[in-house]
């Protein structure tokens, strides 16, 4: 397996199996004989046809999920199936907490911030614009903030960190889910996700939790370096044996 760089991360066992760790489960058994993905590189939607999610498989990019009849069709599939679709939690800090409290029905918000050097965004339509009016500008500039939903098809590279946390908590999901995408020239070499969870309160009185996630990266880079270990732990769970012990 290698990243975007065309380094080498790792290599599979002879099982070649995707597992479960550092990834967010939908929670239907199984994915059946519909495939569909996306070519993120491009900002393209590309849908598959028959076969290809037979072996506990894996999205690669969660941000497909975004076009209702990509998730339409998995989830389909993955209710028709023998097999799990698993979806890589990439830069999202505390992924099992926000799907546990979504589950409680606890959550009554989540907002994702993700700064990044202006190189480092790969942006489709209005928001290249939008982008190009922030770099001649200079400093530090929200280019988008509001439902994730519209904001993966013009940041198919950019945003697949907040389509996991949409995943992680499908009673706010895509159209639910607070994005917020930030240049910064300040940061060249880093990448900045900030997740903001809130639960229902009482009488105003609510459970706020902030996390911050720096993750170095090189200039110009999509994904930080620490990004694409967690990425290959995921392929890898399946293929390890479980261990002894307390997990």
């Amino acid at each position: 397996a290698q990243d975007g760089g065309g380094r080498t991360v790792g290599t599979l066992g002879t099982t070649g199996r995707l597992g479960t760790a550092g990834t967010v489960g939908w929670g239907h058994r199984g994915c059946g004989d519909t495939g569909a993905g996306t070519e993120g590189h491009r900002g393209r939607w590309v849908h598959g046809g028959r076969g290809g999610l037979t072996h506990c498989p894996q999205l690669g990019s969660p941000t497909a999920l975004a076009d209702p009849e990509t998730e339409r069709r998995l989830r389909g599939a993955a209710a028709r199936g023998g097999h799990t679709l698993y979806v890589p939690r990439g830069a999202l800090w505390g992924c099992e907490d926000i799907r546990r409290m979504d589950e409680a029905g606890t959550l009554a918000a989540l907002k994702v911030t993700m700064t990044k050097a202006p190189q480092s965004f790969r942006l489709e339509g209005w928001l290249q614009e939008r982008l190009a009016a922030a770099v001649a500008a200079g400093g530090r500039a929200v280019l988008y903030e509001g439902p994730l939903r519209p904001l993966c098809p013009l940041a198919p590279n950019n945003v697949n960190t907040m389509a996991a946390a949409a995943v992680a908590a499908p009673r706010l999901g895509f159209d639910g889910v607070c994005a917020r995408l930030v240049a910064d020239p300040s940061v060249p070499d880093w990448h900045i996700v900030e997740v903001e969870v809130t639960s229902v309160g009482d009488e105003g009185r609510a459970l706020r939790v902030t996390s911050t996630r720096r993750n170095p990266a090189a200039r110009g880079a999509v994904t930080g370096d620490a990004t694409r270990h967690v990425f290959w732990s995921s392929l890898r769970g399946g293929d390890r044996a479980p261990r002894p012990g307390l997990g």
